[in-house]
């Protein structure tokens, strides 16, 4: 019965790994296919950047600009540039002050929360209880 059940197993662990490696080894061509610099990232013109960016916002183009989750543009973009703000400040990278926008955004909308999940607040939606941070 032991054998039996080890065998079964066994054939399993084996047919996980005969998905899995196919997948794998795709991957890995495509890795070694990208276009990403080994480096890491490549220059961005950010001044470029910003000019498109203050022109679609401003309208130049004459269409209506629409931000999936900004509804409250007026309450969501001052948290944004908190955000921003104190990862300039921290002499945060780039990408992580948008790691740190999008996780305000998905967490809480951009939304200063007094409320969540079990006892979940603010902006990152962090919990007192667990150590992060105060109520205050």
């Amino acid at each position: 019965m032991k054998k039996t059940a080890g065998a079964l197993v066994g054939l399993a662990a084996s047919g996980a790994l005969a998905v899995a490696l196919p997948i794998l080894a795709v991957t890995a061509a495509d890795a070694d296919s990208s276009t990403c610099s080994a480096g890491g990232a490549q220059a961005v013109d950010t001044a470029a950047v910003a000019a498109q960016v203050r022109k679609v916002l401003d309208g130049a183009d004459g269409k209506p600009v629409s931000v999936p989750g900004l509804d409250d543009p007026a309450g969501q973009v001052p948290y944004a540039r908190t955000i921003q703000a104190t990862g300039v400040a921290m002499n945060i990278p780039a990408r992580g002050q948008v790691v740190a926008l999008a996780t305000a955004l998905q967490e809480s909308g951009l939304r200063n929360l007094p409320y969540g999940d079990r006892d979940s607040l603010g902006l990152f939606q962090q919990r007192p209880s667990q150590g992060w941070g105060a109520t205050s």
